[in-house]
């Protein structure tokens, strides 16, 4: 959260467009008083900021580490013997310029609604925040965060 909160408010109009579409959305009827989880989903601008957030500054900042299966595996068009162990870093994945563009470097919420939704699920398979065998635990993670910003 503290990323979420350091880049929307270090870059005002990024604010503010999050603040226009939630008055708009609040002003057309599509908000409870008690803003739901549900209703939060379909605010776009919003999640596209917080998804950028978790992605400039992921939660886990050491590699994530797996064992290959004991037959081995092919991953990425290299073969790795069984027990090898393997890790990936979110913070080195997170600045793919081939995944997130060339201003990989750069919180910019926009890329998470530019180039359809083919991009977008293609950004959301490279995103690593928690540990893949705990999708349960992100979901409930997410659940609350977004919760928690969306409190009046």
């Amino acid at each position: 959260m503290q990323s979420f909160f350091y880049h929307i408010l270090k870059v005002p109009s990024i604010y503010n467009k999050i603040c226009a579409e939630i008055d708009a959305a609040n002003s057309a009827g599509r908000l409870s008083d008690m803003i739901s989880y549900q209703e939060a989903q379909q605010l776009p601008y919003f999640q596209a900021a917080l998804k950028e957030a978790m992605r400039v500054r992921p939660a886990v900042g050491v590699n994530i580490a797996r064992h290959v299966p004991t037959s081995g595996a092919e991953i990425d068009g290299q073969w790795y013997p069984g027990d090898t162990r393997v890790a990936l870093n979110a913070w080195v994945l997170h600045q793919d310029k081939g995944v997130f563009g060339e201003d990989a470097d750069v919180y910019r919420p926009e890329r998470w609604l530019e180039g359809g939704e083919a991009r977008a699920k293609a950004m959301d398979r490279h995103m690593y925040q928690v540990s893949f065998s705990n999708h349960i635990g992100f979901t409930t993670y997410r659940y609350h965060f977004f919760r928690m910003l969306t409190f009046p």
